[in-house]
Protein backbone atom coordinates (compact mmCIF):
# COMPACT_ATOMS: atom_id res chain seq x y z
CA UNK A 1 0.00 0.00 0.00
CA UNK A 2 1.07 3.77 -0.90
CA UNK A 3 0.75 6.20 1.52
CA UNK A 4 -1.37 9.17 0.79
CA UNK A 5 1.25 11.06 -1.01
CA UNK A 6 2.33 8.00 -2.91
CA UNK A 7 5.49 6.83 -0.99
CA UNK A 8 5.40 3.14 0.22
CA UNK A 9 3.56 2.27 4.00
CA UNK A 10 6.55 0.54 5.59
CA UNK A 11 5.91 -1.38 9.05
CA UNK A 12 8.55 -2.03 11.30
CA UNK A 13 7.83 -4.34 13.85
CA UNK A 14 9.74 -5.70 16.91
CA UNK A 15 9.73 -8.19 19.89
CA UNK A 16 11.72 -10.58 21.53
CA UNK A 17 11.95 -14.13 20.66
CA UNK A 18 8.21 -15.99 20.77
CA UNK A 19 6.23 -11.94 21.29
CA UNK A 20 4.44 -13.55 18.24
CA UNK A 21 6.24 -10.49 15.48
CA UNK A 22 6.40 -13.02 12.88
CA UNK A 23 2.61 -14.55 13.60
CA UNK A 24 1.62 -10.86 12.71
CA UNK A 25 3.84 -10.24 10.30
CA UNK A 26 2.87 -13.93 8.66
CA UNK A 27 -0.45 -14.52 9.45
CA UNK A 28 -2.31 -10.59 8.85
CA UNK A 29 0.26 -8.26 7.26
CA UNK A 30 1.48 -10.60 4.35
CA UNK A 31 -2.10 -12.25 3.53
CA UNK A 32 -2.83 -8.52 3.44
CA UNK A 33 -1.18 -7.56 0.42
CA UNK A 34 2.29 -6.70 2.45
CA UNK A 35 5.61 -8.19 1.50
CA UNK A 36 8.07 -9.72 4.39
CA UNK A 37 11.65 -8.17 5.04
CA UNK A 38 12.94 -10.17 8.25
CA UNK A 39 15.68 -9.84 10.19
CA UNK A 40 15.57 -13.60 11.38
CA UNK A 41 15.25 -14.69 7.70
CA UNK A 42 18.39 -12.54 6.91
CA UNK A 43 20.43 -14.27 9.99
CA UNK A 44 19.72 -17.48 8.87
CA UNK A 45 21.27 -16.55 5.28
CA UNK A 46 24.39 -14.81 7.35
CA UNK A 47 24.39 -18.24 9.22
CA UNK A 48 24.08 -20.97 6.54
CA UNK A 49 26.94 -19.10 4.75
CA UNK A 50 29.71 -19.88 7.13
CA UNK A 51 30.62 -23.52 7.82
CA UNK A 52 29.28 -24.07 10.59
CA UNK A 53 26.49 -26.72 11.60
CA UNK A 54 23.43 -27.12 9.80
CA UNK A 55 20.71 -25.53 11.39
CA UNK A 56 18.27 -28.43 9.79
CA UNK A 57 19.77 -30.96 12.13
CA UNK A 58 18.85 -29.27 15.21
CA UNK A 59 15.59 -28.75 17.34
CA UNK A 60 14.07 -25.64 17.74
CA UNK A 61 15.56 -24.29 21.04
CA UNK A 62 19.08 -25.38 19.87
CA UNK A 63 18.15 -23.29 16.44
CA UNK A 64 16.96 -20.80 18.75
CA UNK A 65 20.26 -20.20 20.77
CA UNK A 66 22.38 -21.07 17.90
CA UNK A 67 21.03 -18.05 16.01
CA UNK A 68 21.12 -15.85 19.21
CA UNK A 69 24.48 -16.53 19.80
CA UNK A 70 25.61 -15.74 16.14
CA UNK A 71 23.49 -12.83 16.37
CA UNK A 72 25.29 -11.67 19.20
CA UNK A 73 28.60 -12.06 17.37
CA UNK A 74 27.40 -10.55 14.38
CA UNK A 75 26.65 -7.51 16.00
CA UNK A 76 29.79 -7.63 17.82
CA UNK A 77 32.30 -7.99 15.48
CA UNK A 78 30.26 -6.25 12.50
CA UNK A 79 28.28 -3.32 14.35
CA UNK A 80 25.02 -3.29 16.12
CA UNK A 81 23.45 -2.04 12.75
CA UNK A 82 25.02 -4.71 10.68
CA UNK A 83 22.19 -7.02 10.28
CA UNK A 84 19.47 -3.75 9.78
CA UNK A 85 21.36 -2.11 7.14
CA UNK A 86 21.24 -5.18 5.44
CA UNK A 87 17.38 -5.72 5.62
CA UNK A 88 16.98 -1.74 4.60
CA UNK A 89 19.01 -2.50 1.43
CA UNK A 90 16.44 -5.55 0.53
CA UNK A 91 14.06 -2.56 1.31
CA UNK A 92 15.36 -0.01 -0.96
CA UNK A 93 16.16 -2.29 -3.40
CA UNK A 94 13.21 -3.31 -4.28
CA UNK A 95 11.57 0.42 -4.18
CA UNK A 96 9.81 1.71 -6.16
CA UNK A 97 8.30 -1.48 -7.79
CA UNK A 98 7.08 -2.46 -4.31
CA UNK A 99 5.18 -0.45 -2.69
CA UNK A 100 4.08 -2.20 0.39
CA UNK A 101 6.43 -3.70 2.98
CA UNK A 102 6.93 -5.07 6.42
CA UNK A 103 10.60 -4.38 7.92
CA UNK A 104 10.87 -6.49 10.92
CA UNK A 105 14.23 -4.71 12.35
CA UNK A 106 15.41 -5.56 15.81
CA UNK A 107 17.83 -3.97 18.24
CA UNK A 108 19.03 -1.40 16.04
CA UNK A 109 17.31 2.36 15.65
CA UNK A 110 18.23 2.97 11.76
CA UNK A 111 17.65 6.28 10.25
CA UNK A 112 15.50 5.83 7.01
CA UNK A 113 15.09 8.85 4.86
CA UNK A 114 12.76 8.85 1.48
Amino acid sequence: MASGNGNPFIIGLTGSFGSGCSYVANEILVDAGFEKVSLSEILREEYQSTDRASLDTMNPEERRRTLQTFGDEIRKDKGACYLASKAIAKITASLPAVVTIISSLVRCVYPFRW
